[in-house]
């Protein structure tokens, strides 16, 4: 059975900062294109606790940031994000929570989210730009993980499918 509830795709990143702008340059693209009815699109910077704290009322949460997986720049993944799944991140500040820490708080608070949805973007180069200025293996990406959004989205609304599609790794074309 398909989904019928709100789904909420949060597009991650700093756009000033070169390839760091990946999710936000997908929420963009996704609000240009159109969405189906009960999908929400916000982008921008965001701890995790404030993307959990938004994510109340959603039927699943789909955030698309660029991610160091240690790929080749441009490739990208999708996955479910279950606790425990991200490694911790070092050096944060004390006001603001990672999504894995975020997820790992949320679990031992025993808060319910709906599911979450991860698309990974590898990142070429990081560093300020002053605009969004994607490397050309980042921009190529983008426009893979916009299409393979828009699909997954209309086969979410499907009567037929699952809630949740794992993607197959996927290289840059």
């Amino acid at each position: 059975m398909g989904l019928k509830g709100k789904i909420l795709i949060a597009g991650l990143g700093n756009p000033l900062m070169g390839d760091d702008g990946a999710g936000v340059a997908v929420a963009r693209a996704l609000k240009k294109k159109g969405l189906p009815p009960g999908v929400n699109v916000l982008e921008g910077e965001m701890d995790g606790l404030s993307l959990l704290e938004r994510a109340e009322g959603f039927d699943l949460v789909i955030v698309v940031d660029a991610a160091d997986m240690k790929l080749e720049p441009g490739e990208w993944r999708a996955f479910e994000l279950k606790p425990g799944l991200l490694k911790d991140e070092l050096g944060i500040s004390a006001h603001q929570f990672g999504l894995g820490e975020a997820l790992r708080l949320a679990e031992k608070l025993g808060w319910e989210l709906p599911p979450i949805k991860i698309y990974g973007i590898q990142p070429e180069r990081i560093g300020f730009t002053g605009k969004l200025q994607l490397s050309g293996a980042v921009a190529k990406a983008v426009r893979a993980v916009v299409e393979a959004l828009r699909q997954e989205l209309e086969a979410l609304r499907s009567p037929n499918l699952s809630l949740i599609h794992i993607s197959e790794p996927t290289r840059p074309y």
